[in-house]
């Protein structure tokens, strides 16, 4: 087993509690280690029927024989590429759906965003837990605009945050869909190549394995609504190289899985915990005063 089928393994086994969490892209893997077996199957037959003719038949009665063989499979190949794309499109839409609906375009939670702007003029830099928190907001407030307030809070907090978006999960999942539609149309059903094989073939004939989808994979998951990438910046560091720019910088970084969901946490921050008692100190004095009136 190479190292990076290890770590998707490893991915995979790690779920909270001992369970198994799939892969987002398994479905993909599927579909194609099904296709791959299916077509392999098919054109395996054909040529032990064809090696079989090569044998029995005359010389002149063998292209009949080998004409006959192929319009025999010629349909049932085609068929099997057809469910292959059928489903592939399936697929492709599913993913597609998990990504849809995160955001109201030009919607503003003004609720959250006067918090944000309270915390902003606090001036006051924040921890990466506490900008996680903020994110978890933001992703659950639909508001896009609230999302790029974050962004400026934690640059001004020495953080380069990066927050996922439709477009570039769907970036990712356009760029398998096609790279396996290809392979179904393409692929002869043997892994198999020679001198003779096209470059363009032999491309097919390696990809068929389905080992370039643990790579889309990773740029899904950083991209993908359901996950947040953060990541450390050294100030000075950082403001040495935008005083160097003519131009924003952009820092690309692979990030932690980190599932986001609309559930409350059920987590009582420390402000919150010593208002509520605060508030059960008065009224216990309110209490107090009405009984000696």
């Amino acid at each position: 087993m190479k190292i990076n089928e290890i770590k998707q393994a490893c991915i995979r086994l790690s779920g909270r509690k001992g369970d198994w969490i799939m892969g987002r892209f398994d479905n993909y893997r599927t579909l194609l280690k099904d296709f791959k077996e299916e077509l392999e199957g098919l054109s395996s037959k054909q040529s032990n029927e064809i090696s079989s003719a090569r044998s029995r038949f005359k010389e002149s009665a063998l292209p009949d024989e080998l004409k006959s063989i192929s319009a025999e499979y010629a349909p049932l190949l085609e068929s099997s590429r057809q469910r292959a794309l059928a489903r592939l499109d399936g697929v492709t839409a599913s993913m597609r759906t998990r990504n849809e609906g995160k955001f109201v375009q030009g919607f503003i939670n003004t609720n959250l965003l006067e918090k944000m702007n309270i915390i902003a003029s606090a001036n006051i830099q924040l921890t990466e837990a506490e900008l996680k928190d903020i994110a978890r907001d933001c992703m659950k407030s639909k508001s896009d605009f609230c999302c790029r307030k974050l962004l400026d809070i934690a640059k001004k907090s020495n953080f380069k945050m990066t927050l996922p978006n439709e477009f570039a999960a769907n970036q990712v999942i356009d760029q398998i869909h096609n790279q396996i539609k290809e392979i179904i149309q393409k692929y002869d059903g043997t892994t198999q190549h020679d001198n003779l094989t096209t470059g363009d073939m032999v491309n097919i004939k390696l990809s068929v394995n389905g080992r370039f989808i643990d790579r889309l994979e990773q740029r899904y998951n950083e991209s993908t609504v359901e996950d947040i990438t953060i990541s450390r910046v050294d100030p000075v560091k950082y403001y040495r190289e935008k005083q160097k720019a003519k131009e924003d910088i952009e820092i690309v970084e692979a990030s932690d899985d980190l599932g986001i969901s609309a559930k409350p946490t059920g987590v009582t921050s420390p402000a919150s915990q010593f208002a509520k008692e605060y508030s059960s100190q008065i009224q216990q004095g309110f209490n107090v005063n009405s009984e000696i009136e």
